[in-house]
């Protein structure tokens, strides 16, 4: 079985079965002291907030995320939580974080794996290309576009195990400005499989197209 999956069943099992959330109160957190926290995954659980720059959502049902490396910024679903178990981080140049959230209304869950790296490995295209295509056993073409910061490379494609179809997005962002990059890839599929979902829908790319392009790098 490839990471990808791997990863989708381990995000699966958050999601699905049931992780419990550090609810306590942080002291070192003046916005829990003050009981001001928003009531979401995200804020709920002690460890996915450390990541949270405000309890306000910067755009509907998204907060800002920001890295503890510093390097980068993102949007970041209300209901998502961060995996603490599978965070690694590496002094400032790289940074992996895993994180699940769902839509209880239309029965699709996510899953999302986000590697963070700044250094000389990062400007070899082809490498990393090489590299999430093995790690998503992927084997097709990029599809390449930009904003003013970045280029990004970005592919999709879908697998299917004894019980549910995993529908995958997938890319490569690279720093127009520096050698600081991020591989985001990411599942969508139906949260209870004996009912149907719009898990490989246009509306449900478009959102995780959003979230890929919302990755900023600071600099």
């Amino acid at each position: 079985m490839n990471r990808l999956k791997q990863l989708g069943i381990i995000i699966l099992m958050l999601i699905i079965g049931g992780c419990e959330m550090n609810q306590e109160p942080d002291e070192k957190d003046p916005r829990a002291a003050a009981n001001n926290l928003p009531d979401t995954p995200a804020f709920k659980d002690k460890f996915t907030r450390e990541f949270m720059d405000a309890p306000e959502e910067v755009q509907d049902g998204y907060y800002l995320f920001k890295s503890k490396t510093d390097g980068y910024a993102m949007l970041f679903p209300s209901g998502g939580q961060i995996a603490e178990k599978s965070f690694e981080k590496h002094d400032e140049h790289e940074e992996l974080i895993t994180f699940g959230s769902k839509d209880e209304d239309k029965n699709i869950s996510y899953s999302f794996q986000v590697i963070y790296e700044n250094g000389p490995e990062t400007e070899n295209i082809n490498a990393n290309l090489d590299l999430l295509s093995s790690f998503a056993n992927y084997t097709g073409e990029y599809e390449t576009f930009e904003n003013e910061n970045a280029i990004f490379y970005y592919a999709k494609d879908n697998f299917v195990t004894d019980k549910r179809e995993y529908h995958n997005y997938f890319s490569y962002i690279k720093s127009k400005k520096s050698a600081k990059a991020v591989r985001f890839s990411s599942s969508s599929f139906c949260t209870d499989e004996k009912k149907s979902c719009g898990a490989n829908s246009m509306e449900v790319e478009e959102q995780l197209l959003m979230l890929m392009k919302s990755v900023d790098f600071l600099e």
